[in-house]
């Protein structure tokens, strides 16, 4: 049996997640109607006060999270993302790292960001594609690209500084692993795993992605925490 810290990602479905994430869909479907492609941030407050079955999702997601990192996690981002019929895919891949880069001045203030978590709130058909890709055990290679250049990725920008480490990133679709996306699923990947979407046709599909780690572990430290692969749980069990 593969590893969760070897892959980088792992997948769990249940039928509670099933039935919240079909309310959780209703609450949302309604969002910026006209735009092919949403991508919008919500504070947990909002989410509590008026999206509570989204609520309930990044609740599960918070237990999924903290069985696999072994410890407590705290959610750092919600994201609600839409991909309407027509969306062309994202081009190549990419990590999330630069999405917690927003909002804070200096590398010190950065939380320890660890694992990401989406929740389809429906299932896509392969035919329509719009799937989740990812590349398997490549959060490794990324982890090491950053430890070889450390000193000069610090001495960045931090925007500058993740566009660096995009380049040393495999863009090949080819090579991919792509998750179905199943009503019910939620997928957890590792923060430095490389990947994308496909494009899709045919329907719209919402998606919640959780992003979770240590709110009190932040700086280098959480860099050194977080970007070292063997810092993970040699096995994990769902």
């Amino acid at each position: 049996m593969s590893t969760f810290s070897e892959q980088g990602f792992q997948v769990w479905n249940s039928e509670e997640v099933r039935d919240t994430a079909l309310r959780a869909f209703a609450e949302v479907s309604s969002v910026k109607p006209g735009e092919q492609w949403v991508d919008q941030l919500y504070e947990s407050a909002d989410l509590q006060q008026h999206l509570p079955h989204a609520f309930e999702l990044q609740q599960r997601a918070k237990q999924f999270a903290s069985k696999l990192i072994g410890r407590s996690a705290d959610v750092l981002q919600n994201q609600l993302v839409i991909r309407r019929d027509g969306f062309k895919g994202l081009g190549g891949s990419h990590i999330d790292g630069n999405r917690m880069i927003n909002g804070h001045e200096s590398w010190n203030a950065m939380p320890l960001f660890q694992l990401i978590v989406g929740v389809p709130l429906q299932s896509v058909p392969h035919e329509n594609g719009g799937n989740l890709f990812l590349h398997p055990g490549k959060h490794h290679s990324v982890a090491e690209y950053i430890f070889r250049n450390w000193n000069r990725l610090f001495a960045m920008q931090k925007n500058e500084a993740f566009r660096d480490v995009f380049g040393s990133l495999p863009q090949n679709e080819n090579e991919a692993h792509v998750c179905p996306l199943n009503l019910g699923d939620m997928i957890a990947f590792h923060h430095l795993m490389p990947h994308g979407a496909l494009p899709i046709t045919g329907m719209d599909v919402p998606i919640w992605y959780f992003r979770l780690g240590e709110c009190s572990v932040k700086g280098k430290e959480a860099f050194a925490t977080a970007f070292h692969p063997d810092n993970w749980p040699a096995q994990v069990t769902t």
